[in-house]
C-alpha cells in the first residue's frame, strides 16, 4: 500500500544542481504570491496557472509558456520574456517596465493597466 501511495505523489526532490530551480506545476496550479525574482525559468510551462501577485523581477522567462494564465498585480520588471507564449494571458495592473519582449506572442491576451 505504501508504494502505491508513493507513486501517486509528485516528486518534490531537490534538483541535482544546487543553484537550480525546481517547480512541478500541474494543470490549473495556483502560484499566488510566489517570488521568482532573478530565477532562470527559461522554457518552463506554466500555462493556465494563477500567478496573482507574483514577483518575476529580473527573471529569465525566455521561451516560457504562460498561455491562458492569470497574472493580476504581478511584477515582471526587467524580466526576459523573449519568445515567450503569452497567448490568452490575462494581465491586470502588472509592471512590464524594462522587460525584454522580443518575439513574444500576445495573441488574444488581455492587458489592462499594465
Amino acid at each position: 500500500m505504501e508504494s502505491k501511495t508513493k507513486q501517486m505523489l509528485p516528486d518534490y526532490s531537490r534538483p541535482k544542481d544546487p543553484n537550480g530551480f525546481f517547480l512541478d506545476v500541474s494543470l490549473r496550479s495556483s502560484l499566488i504570491g510566489s517570488d521568482f525574482s532573478g530565477q532562470d525559468l527559461s522554457g518552463i510551462d506554466l500555462h493556465i496557472a494563477d500567478m496573482t501577485s507574483c514577483n518575476f523581477e529580473n527573471a529569465n522567462l525566455s521561451n516560457a509558456n504562460l498561455s491562458n494564465c492569470i497574472v493580476t498585480n504581478s511584477n515582471f520588471r526587467g524580466a526576459n520574456l523573449d519568445r515567450a507564449n503569452l497567448a490568452g494571458l490575462i494581465a491586470k495592473k502588472c509592471d512590464f517596465s524594462r522587460s525584454s519582449l522580443h518575439l513574444t506572442d500576445f495573441t488574444g491576451a488581455v492587458v489592462i493597466g499594465s
